[in-house]
């Protein structure tokens, strides 16, 4: 409630600035997303029944163009500390997605930062970014992993504070 006005059912003024600093394609926000002359919403083409090539190269590119906006927010620890990024996706002999770093990758590949943390950020059914880990993901669960939630409560989580300076 401190950042949200519930009178006006609003985000506050003041934090608008940094709500508004996190950029999506115009294709996630209008929910109509293009593949090879087709349109589809987020959860078809999250679907893992989309199994032909065009699904799985919009996927990876939806994917990349967020890491690429990630990079223009510095202070975030995403690009400073991440060298690879994971998506979910298609690979052969499974019939639900799971993390990979290309397109043609054929088993489970994961994007990596600093101390082999996790980076996995591609996932349209779970939409909410955490940072660190579970505290049964052992080692996995470093402070710079990131990974995808679909947004309800973590009881099981670590966090970390941050302070933003302006």
């Amino acid at each position: 409630t401190q950042y949200f006005d519930t009178d006006k059912n609003e985000l506050k003024a003041e934090y608008k600035d940094y709500w508004e600093a996190y950029e999506v394609s115009e294709e996630e926000k209008s929910n109509s997303i293009e593949v090879n002359g087709e349109i589809l919403k987020q959860d078809e083409l999250w679907n893992a029944s989309k199994k032909e090539d065009k699904y799985e190269q919009k996927r990876h590119e939806l994917t990349e163009e967020t890491w690429n906006n990630l990079e223009k927010v510095k202070g975030i620890g995403m690009n400073e500390v991440g060298g690879s990024w994971s998506y979910r996706g298609l690979v052969n002999g499974t019939t639900g997605l799971v993390w990979k770093v290309k397109p043609e990758d054929t088993t489970q590949t994961l994007g990596k930062a600093w101390n082999s943390d996790y980076v996995l950020i591609g996932s349209a059914s779970s939409s909410f970014l955490y940072r660190g880990g579970y505290c049964y993901d052992g080692a996995a669960a470093g402070v710079l992993r990131s990974d995808c939630h679909y947004g309800s409560e973590l009881y099981f989580g670590g966090f970390r504070p941050a302070l933003t300076l302006n």
